[in-house]
């Protein structure tokens, strides 16, 4: 094992394990009783979903009829998250675990592990001194965010959303050092098309990942290799539809940006069609007037979803 390995993992165990024990620092605030708690309001909406689901996870509530009384509202949240906590709240009973909370409440803790390993993965492909690296990481562990995310008894899925942010992040740097590389292509692209069934808002991951490539286009077309962008937007596209299969909303043909719906296929179809489209046309003036063209055409359909989403903020 080379010594950078090995300096590696030492920083990831050392760092990781700060972060855990950090997120316990409020440990009697969600254990009382003998008991696990939620650790704040949304973690019990979070709680009450999951352990509705665990015996069939993939039956996780997608439609609240309790909720804005008496017609009921479609849960914002998507699909995958809650669905995974249920499934691995089902395991821990089928080990005997009889409080599937005792198991759920340490899992956003716990999940520091990746987390930090992103991080790291990031600092290292960066190619960051170690003095940078244990900076880096050291701010990370001491931050208030990784505090609130990693909490124990944390049920809100906005660690999993950071995740998915680092996991972007990483993948894309992975694949911008390797631009001939369909297997970094194609992960990227897998992760971005799965990231909404997690939150919906994850689909702006998109748009930092297109914007670059058109820089790339712009400066450094030699950079951008066509199987490699087709690999990047066919696995883009196919886990979109993977994970959509799954969210009621999506099969009833609903196109909202707050939903896990046809809006978050439609913004994985248009950023594969551009994508593709930059290896077909030399960066000429001409061909990115035409760009710009199709993108403003592509977001008319979007105008009333970025009203309702403005109107949110």
């Amino acid at each position: 094992m080379s010594n950078p390995t090995r300096q590696g993992i030492a920083l990831w165990a050392f760092f990781s394990t700060c972060v855990i024990l950090i997120s316990c620092y409020h440990l009697s605030g969600s254990y009382a009783d003998g008991h696990f708690l939620p650790a704040d309001h949304d973690s019990f909406y979070h709680g009450r979903r999951i352990l509705d689901a665990v015996n069939a996870p993939l039956s996780v509530a997608q439609f609240d009829s309790n909720m804005h009384a008496p017609e009921g509202s479609w849960v914002t949240w998507p699909w995958a998250y809650d669905a995974a906590m249920a499934a691995l709240a089902k395991a821990a009973r089928a080990l005997g675990v009889t409080d599937p909370m005792s198991i759920l409440a340490w899992v956003s803790p716990v999940w520091g592990l990746v987390t930090t390993a992103l991080m790291l993965g990031v600092a290292r492909r960066l190619s960051l001194s170690l003095f940078f690296q244990i900076l880096l990481l050291a701010c990370f562990a001491g931050s208030p965010l990784t505090y609130l995310l990693h909490s124990i008894g944390m049920l809100d899925h906005h660690f999993i959303e950071y995740t998915f942010v680092l996991g972007v992040l990483y993948l894309g740097i992975r694949w911008t050092q390797s631009p001939h590389s369909a297997r970094w292509a194609a992960s990227l692209g897998a992760f971005l098309g799965a990231a909404p069934a997690f939150h919906n808002g994850d689909f702006i991951l998109q748009l930092p990942v297109l914007a670059l490539m058109v820089v790339i286009w712009h400066r450094q077309p030699s950079d951008l290799n066509a199987r490699a962008l087709a690999v990047f937007a066919g696995a883009l596209m196919l886990s979109a539809v993977l994970f959509l299969l799954p969210s009621i909303p999506f099969r009833r043909g609903v196109f909202e940006f707050s939903l896990h719906s046809w809006f978050h296929l439609y913004i994985a179809c248009c950023v594969g069609l551009l994508v593709c489209c930059l290896v077909r046309f030399a960066p000429t003036r001409r061909n990115f007037a035409c760009l710009g063209i199709a993108a403003v055409v592509l977001v008319l359909p979007l105008v009333q979803q970025v009203q309702a989403g403005r109107a949110f903020v």
